[in-house]
This record gives structure tokens, C-alpha cells and sequence, in this order.
């Protein structure tokens, strides 16, 4: 029986009192749903039917019972797991389908070991309609009702893709790609109704959940091939590839690539595939291995994926000989190019020729060589006109051969008649079949009695044999051919060595042949020296006093005033050394510059000299002034103190003599002169220097802390001597500046709260007067402990001892706190020279006795030395 038939009796059969709750059949889904952008795994779905229909196959009246089939699970609601199919990737136009064997089977009214109430609802399918609706279907089996007394069994049926329920969708809720619908209504069709008669289309049914996991349509996969319409092929030809890709609906282009030997490119623009196939053809393929491949691009990279040929179609390019006539021509080693060397008669040459086609030039005269064989090339060395070639008519007038030669193959010349062979070997030049040859010749003039030809110059020239004409094959290169060129000598000599700055060297030139005329440039290095010198019987002289300090290497160049036949020629360099003038400096400036100072010491230098040359510096008062001083005593003490031996120096390694001298803080302020004397070498150096005057000034640091006192507003006193001194002091704790203050009247002060911790306080007086010195006080280190407590909060709040409230450290309360000095230390501060005083509570002990005072100013002062450039 049909599935058809089946269906018909079991509404023929079915009966009001057969069910209390609502009927179920299903209607079939399109078994090939056209897909959406995307696919669905792993779906689930809970439904119950109708909870009025299970209960009814449970109760009393069918006696019946419920099983589940395949994987389906629950009791009601039942629930399915793994369904698959596609759907949008924002989850619209979902079709899905569970197992085709998941589902729930119902049987009641039993009649032996079977039930005359037997219905399978299997393979659930939904499809979303729209955004709001959607269509629920089964695959429906049983056996026709045929009442509920006994014995009464009906035939089985079975029927695919039921229609059974409509679905009333709410918006889904999404979690990434995946989306649900929750409980929603159900109501049953009218194909559903003709499953379970009792219940009318539209009747209500148990809501439905179902889950729909949406991932992207994977890209089909793609193939490509390519073939060649030839394997070998000549340069120039050709060949069409054919790329094939399957499958052959898929969309796209095709771009074809070469590999070489020299790389990989593209070959060809994009071409459409029409039915899988692309097709380009190319004549431009390069000699060689040629390796064609084809790669195919889809349209729509979500529909196709993209493909490359995993086999290349390969393609041999044979070079097409082209002939391009060319000659080289080389001195006798057949290695360097001749160029502009000159040549000469009895000199020899090599030509090298390629590109010489050793079957052109058939036809021609026919003697000696006959017309039907090719007639070779002549290669001439002489005299040719500027126009000279026989393919432009120019008359064999134009062209004067001095020595010649006759380019054939072998083959050509064993086939010349043999009376004629011997007067064409004599000249034979062998042409290869690569089109190359080489032939050695030896210069010599022409045959002077023939009329020059017009512009002519000499060189090598070939040209077709014969009589033919052959333009390609019309080929020279000049040459520089000529009477022997004279070569020259030439050597320089200095008449010193070495010398001091601006003393006179001669140098002496020495040009051989000395009969050639020309001139001498004398060069330092790459710099001329002076304008070209005239050579005069073979000599040219400079004297300069121009050489710069250091090793000079002196080069003289000849050039001849006939520079097309004489070559010009350079010395070897000879090194001249000039050495500096000595001078005396001071402190490592010129005198001028310095300004020397009283109680300062200062480097006299003088040089350079000769190492171990030995010197007396002495001081002496400048010409006829007297020493003048601030006192009548200081100046009678400088009359006495020059001339002043500073003391003996010998010359080191350096060329320098160096000796350093203390100048007395009560030295006279004026000018003087400062000498070396050489006492092992006639040397005498002096210079003038200038003594000014200056006073080293010293800064003292005194404050107002005091041992168990307080760190907060402690005054400190910077006191500078001379009383006098103008200028500012910078007052620092720890290095950091916290007040910068003018002297006046001998003092600066500044006040400071004192952190907790070693709190090390310098004042640095900074002069404004040039006649006195910067200095720095010694250093006040004063230690500063703290104690606190904290309310509503940690116990350490306020600890840090500034005084005021702070958090607590390990709560939110808040806490007060005192600071108090503990020690008070003087030390001479970093990088300055004075007296240090340490310790603490011993400290402590002497304050209290009263000796702070005479510590605080004991500091010796730090003089800075200023050097001003006049």
C-alpha cells in the first residue's frame, strides 16, 4: 500500500473518541533547500507535541506508553540533539534536520503484542519563513486505527516531510553565532490535523525551543591544469596555454606566469573563464626553459576558492641567430683593448670579429671563389676615407690597405677550384661557425705613392669580399697610428729635509729626454704648488715658503707641450717635514689670552724642540716697569723677586718643554716676561704675560639648630671673607638647592625645614668681582629622627616627623607627628678642601658645652679658579 493510500485510511479510520488530546502528522520539508550564506551543526530542539495527548496515551483509558527513538531524550517535552542544514549568517532562512531516526514512538490500546494506537514521529525538521514564522516537519509512521477493542489492528503506513505544525517565531537571542528561539507557540496544519483527526487546523500545540549554531559556507574547493599548444619552439614563435578549471561553473580569471632562470612574473593580464576554460597566447617568451603556470581567482571568493596549477606546462625557447657583425681590435697580448695607445709600423695587432654570418655574401665576381659559394669578408689594416663603405658607393680609391686578410670558412675554402686556393690561403682568416674569427696583424704604412684618400685615418676595417655588398659586415675602428711615441722620465729632489715654518725650499726637476719642451707642475699631495714651472734644458726650479706644517710629499709632473707624440711623466714623491715655529704658552693658551693671577699656579710650555734639548725659565720684569704691589713692602719684595729662575726643563718626547709655577699670592700685579734659555742648544724663546690681581675668598656656614631642637624653620648663615666680597650664595640640602641669596655686608641667610634622615646643607659663595674667588663652605650634616601616632587608623600616621597630620601607611586615619635634630656634624663638603667634624651624640655634647660656634668656623675656604680670555 502507498504512503498515499496509507494516509487516506488512517483519516477514514480515525475516531473522536480515540484521542483526548491534540493529533500529530507531519508534512515534508524540501529535501534540498536552496542554501544560505552560511551552515548550521549541532542544533537542538524541545517540543512536546501536546502534553494532552501524552497524557492520554499514559492514562487509563490507551494504556499505553512512550518511547524514544534513536538519540532523542526526555519524557516530554522530547529533545534532539545534532541537527544540521543552513541558514543566513544572521540566522534567517534556517532549514534544519535531526536524525533520521531520532524521534518519539506512541502506542496505546494494546491487542496482543501489538497496538491498534501506533504512531512514530521521526526526523524533526524546521524551516524559518520569515522573521516571525516558521514550519515544523516529521516523518510520520504507525498503523491505521481501526478501533480501540480488541484485535482490531490496522496495516502500517509511513509518510516523509509531513507538514505538521506551524511556528509563531519571537525574536531569536543570539550568543556570537549561535541563535535560539524560546517557547515558541505552535499550532497545528491541516496536514498535521488529518494525523490526529480529533484536533482541528489551528488547534494550539506544546511551544517549541530550538537552537541554530550558524557558521560561513565553506568555499568549494577549485582545480586549475594548464596545457601548451607546443613544448619547443623558436625564438619568436608562438604558443597558446590553456588553463582547464573544474568545476567548470566556477567563476573568475586566470593569470598565467613564466619561471626562468631569472625568476618568476606574470605573463598575461587577467582573462575570463568561459565554461572552466582561459586561454592566452604569447610570442615574447624569452630562450631558455620556460615554466608556465596558471592561477585561477574567483568572482565571488565565498562561492569558489582560488587555485594554482601544482604542474607548470613547460616550453623550450631556442634563440634565433641573429648576425650582428661586430670587431673588437687588441694590443699584441689579445687581451687589452687598443684604444687611444699608438701604434706603429712593426706593431702587432689582434682583431677579434663574432656576428660574421659564414653563409652571406653568395654572388659577386665569381673569381676566384665562384658566385654560388659565399665570398668571405675582407679585414683590412689602412688608410680609409671618412666615407669609405661600398654599400654608400664610395669608389675603392677611399680605400688604401696596407696589410689584409680574407675571412671564409674551411668548408668554403676546400670548395674554391684548387688553381685558385693558394693566392686565397695566403690571406686566409678562419671563419668559425659561430661567426667569430681572429686574425694577428702587423702594421705598416701604405703605399705612399697612392693619392690620399679624402679625411682619411688609418685602422682596421672589414668589409664583404668579392664584389658583394653587405652593409651589416661594413665594420672599423680607428686607430691612434703614428710615429713612436717618446717616453719621459722624471725625478725631484729638495734641497732640505726638513725645515721650520716659513723657511724656503727649493726643488729641482729633472725631465729626461732632456730635449723634450714642456713644463713641470710641483704638486703637495693633490694641491698645486704655485703655477707651472718652464722646463729648461731638462730642468725646472721652485722655491716656496708656502709648505704647511707636517710631512709634505712633494711630486713633480712633467707635461710636454707636444702631447700627441711625447708622453708626459711623474716623480716619485720626496717628503719634506716642516716643523713649527717655537713659541711659548701658558696654560696651554698664547699669553695674551691668559690671565695669570695671584696664588694660582700656571704651566709655562715652549716648543716644539728637539727632544733632550735642555732650557732655563726664568721671569723678568716687562722693559723698564718696576713691580707695583698694594703696599710699599709687597712692592719692594717684587724689585727683589726678579729676574726669577722658575727653575730647568728638558724637551720630552713631545717637542714640548713644560714647567709649572706657583705664582705667590703676594707676587706683584704687573707685566713681565717669561724666557727659555737654551742651555745644551743656541734656542731663546720669550713671552710677555700680565699678573693681575686676586683674592681667594672663603665661606663659613653657621645655623641655628640645635640638638634636641626643632628641624622646622632653621636659619642658616653663610659669612664670606673678604667682608667686602659681592656676589650670591646658593644654599643646598642634599644636593638640592633651596634658596639663592645676594651677599651684603659679608653674609647671606636662608631659612629651611629639615626632612627626617641626613640632611647635608653647603652654601657655595659665587663671585661677581673677577678679583675674587668662588668658594664653598664645608658641609653641615644635621640628622633629623621622628616619632607619631595615628587615631582611626594605622599607628604610624604622621611618623615622617614633618609635624603635620598625614595617613595612615595601613589605614584611612589620620595621624600627628614631631621631628627633633638629633646631630649636628661639620665635614668638608664633596670636592671641597676643609675641616670635618663627625660624630653624634659626642657633637651633641660640645654644643651643649657651648664649642659650636668655634667648629661652625673652622671651615677653610675653596677657591675656584676663573680664567678670563683677554
Amino acid at each position: 500500500m502507498t504512503a498515499q493510500k496509507n494516509w487516506r485510511r488512517v483519516l477514514a479510520t480515525a475516531t473522536t473518541g480515540l484521542l483526548v488530546a491534540s493529533g500529530l502528522a507531519l508534512a515534508p520539508v524540501a529535501a534540498n533547500a536552496a542554501p544560505g550564506d552560511g551552515v548550521v551543526a549541532d542544533a537542538t530542539l524541545s517540543w512536546g507535541v501536546k502534553s494532552s495527548f501524552r497524557n492520554y496515551i499514559t492514562g487509563t483509558i490507551a494504556n499505553g506508553k512512550v518511547t524514544n527513538l534513536g538519540a532523542t531524550t526526555g519524557s516530554g517535552p522530547y529533545a534532539w540533539a545534532g541537527g544540521s542544514g543552513t541558514a543566513n549568517l544572521d540566522g534567517s532562512g534556517l532549514e534544519i534536520a535531526f536524525g533520521e531516526n531520532d524521534g518519539v514512538h506512541f502506542q496505546g490500546h494494546a491487542s496482543g503484542d501489538d497496538y491498534s494506537l501506533d504512531l512514530s514521529l521521526t526526523q524533526p525538521q524546521v524551516k524559518v519563513t520569515s522573521a516571525s514564522t516558521a514550519e515544523l516537519y516529521f516523518d510520520v509512521d504507525g498503523r491505521e486505527f481501526a478501533g480501540a477493542q480488541a484485535g482490531a489492528v490496522g496495516e502500517r503506513y509511513s509518510l516523509d516531510d509531513v507538514h505538521f505544525a506551524d511556528i509563531a517565531l519571537p525574536a531569536p537571542s543570539a550568543s556570537g553565532s549561535t541563535y535560539t528561539w524560546t517557547s515558541a507557540p505552535t499550532t497545528l496544519t491541516t496536514e498535521g490535523a488529518k494525523a490526529l483527526s480529533q484536533y482541528p487546523a489551528g488547534t494550539a500545540l506544546d511551544p517549541i525551543t530550538f537552537t541554530a549554531p550558524v557558521s560561513a559556507v565553506p568555499a568549494t574547493e577549485t582545480t586549475t591544469s594548464i596545457a601548451a599548444s607546443a613544448s619547443k619552439v623558436t625564438q619568436g614563435d608562438s604558443v597558446e596555454f590553456t588553463a582547464t578549471v573544474a568545476p567548470a561553473e566556477a567563476a573568475g580569471s586566470v593569470t598565467f606566469t613564466n619561471r626562468t632562470a631569472n625568476g618568476v612574473g606574470e605573463i598575461s593580464p587577467a582573462i575570463p573563464v568561459a565554461n572552466g576554460v582561459a586561454k592566452f597566447s604569447i610570442d615574447t617568451l624569452p630562450v631558455g626553459a620556460n615554466a608556465v603556470e596558471a592561477k585561477f581567482t574567483p568572482t565571488d571568493a565565498s562561492a569558489f576558492a582560488a587555485s594554482t596549477t601544482t604542474t607548470s606546462a613547460t616550453v623550450t625557447v631556442e634563440e634565433q641567430k641573429v648576425w650582428a657583425p661586430k670587431i673588437d681590435v687588441y694590443l699584441e697580448d689579445g687581451v687589452t683593448p687598443v684604444g687611444d695607445t699608438r701604434v706603429s709600423a712593426g706593431d702587432k695587432l689582434v682583431v677579434k670579429g663574432q656576428g660574421f654570418d659564414p653563409e652571406a655574401n653568395v654572388g659577386g665576381r665569381g673569381m676566384p671563389i665562384p658566385n654560388t659559394l659565399p665570398q668571405g669578408t675582407y679585414v683590412v689594416f689602412g688608410e680609409f676615407a671618412e666615407n669609405w663603405k661600398p654599400s654608400a658607393g664610395a669608389a675603392s680609391t677611399q680605400r688604401l690597405s696596407a696589410t689584409q686578410g680574407w675571412v671564409l670558412t674551411e668548408d668554403t675554402l676546400n670548395a674554391i677550384p684548387t688553381q685558385y686556393q693558394g693566392a686565397v690561403r695566403g690571406q686566409w682568416v678562419e671563419l668559425n661557425a659561430d661567426g667569430s674569427f681572429e686574425w694577428t696583424a702587423t702594421l705598416q704604412d701604405r703605399d705612399a705613392a697612392k693619392p690620399a684618400p679624402v679625411d682619411g685615418s688609418y685602422g682596421v676595417f672589414t668589409y664583404a669580399a668579392g664584389g658583394v655588398t653587405n652593409a651589416a659586415q661594413e665594420q672599423e675602428v680607428r686607430l691612434n697610428y703614428g710615429a713612436p711615441i717618446v717616453k719621459t722620465s722624471t725625478t725631484l729632489q729638495a734641497d732640505v729635509e726638513s725645515v721650520r715654518a716659513g723657511a724656503e725650499v727649493t726643488l729641482t726637476a729633472d725631465v729626461t729626454p732632456a730635449d723634450q719642451a714642456g713644463t713641470v707642475q710641483f704638486s703637495n699631495g693633490s694641491a698645486a704648488l704655485g703655477e707651472p714651472v718652464e722646463v729648461v734644458d731638462g730642468v725646472a726650479t721652485l722655491t716656496t715658503t708656502e709648505l704647511p706644517l707636517g710631512a709634505n710629499k712633494i711630486t713633480a709632473e712633467f707635461a710636454p707641450a707636444n702631447a700627441a707624440d711625447v708622453i708626459g711623466s711623474k716623480s716619485d714623491a720626496v717628503t719634506v717635514t716642516v716643523a713649527a715655529q717655537p713659541a711659548i704658552t701658558i696654560d696651554g693658551e698664547k699669553p695674551a689670552a691668559v690671565a695669570v693671577r695671584q696664588g694660582e699656579p700656571i704651566e709655562f710650555a715652549g716648543g716644539p724642540f728637539t727632544a733632550g734639548s735642555e732650557f732655563e725659565v726664568w721671569i723678568d720684569a716687562a722693559g723698564a716697569m718696576q713691580p707695583v704691589s698694594l703696599s710699599s713692602v709687597a712692592a719692594e719684595a717684587a724689585e727683589d723677586a726678579v729676574p726669577l729662575k722658575v727653575g730647568d726643563v728638558t724637551v720630552d718626547g713631545s717637542g714640548m718643554a713644560a714647567i709649572t709655577w706657583n705664582v705667590p699670592a703676594d707676587f706683584a700685579p704687573g707685566e713681565y716676561v717669561v724666557s727659555f734659555r737654551g742651555t745644551n742648544v743656541d734656542e731663546y724663546l720669550d713671552a710677555d704675560f700680565t699678573v693681575s690681581q686676586y683674592v681667594l675668598s672663603t665661606t663659613t656656614l653657621t645655623s641655628s639648630a640645635g640638638v634636641g631642637g626643632s628641624p622646622n624653620g632653621v636659619e642658616f648663615v653663610a659669612t664670606i671673607a673678604p667682608e667686602t666680597a659681592t656676589g650670591e650664595v646658593t644654599f643646598t640640602n642634599n644636593g638640592v638647592a633651596f634658596a639663592t641669596v645676594p651677599v651684603a655686608n659679608g653674609t647671606a641667610s636662608a631659612t629651611a625645614d629639615l626632612a627626617v634622615g641626613s640632611n647635608e646643607i653647603v652654601a657655595t659663595f659665587a663671585s661677581s668681582d673677577a678679583t675674587v674667588s668662588d668658594s664653598v663652605s664645608d658641609a653641615l650634616v644635621i640628622t633629623v629622627t621622628g616619632s607619631g601616632s595615628g587615631a582611626g587608623g594605622a599607628a604610624d600616621g604622621g611618623a615622617d616627623g614633618s609635624g603635620s597630620a598625614g595617613a595612615g601607611a595601613n589605614g584611612g586615619g589620620t595621624g600627628a607627628g614631631t621631628g627633633t635634630i638629633d646631630a649636628v656634624v661639620t665635614k668638608p663638603a664633596a670636592g671641597a678642601k676643609g675641616l670635618a667634624s663627625t660624630g653624634g651624640a659626642d657633637f651633641a655634647g660640645l654644643l651643649a658645652g657651648g664649642a659650636l660656634a668655634l667648629l661652625l668656623g673652622a671651615g677653610l675656604m675653596v677657591a675656584r679658579r676663573r680664567i678670563t680670555a683677554n
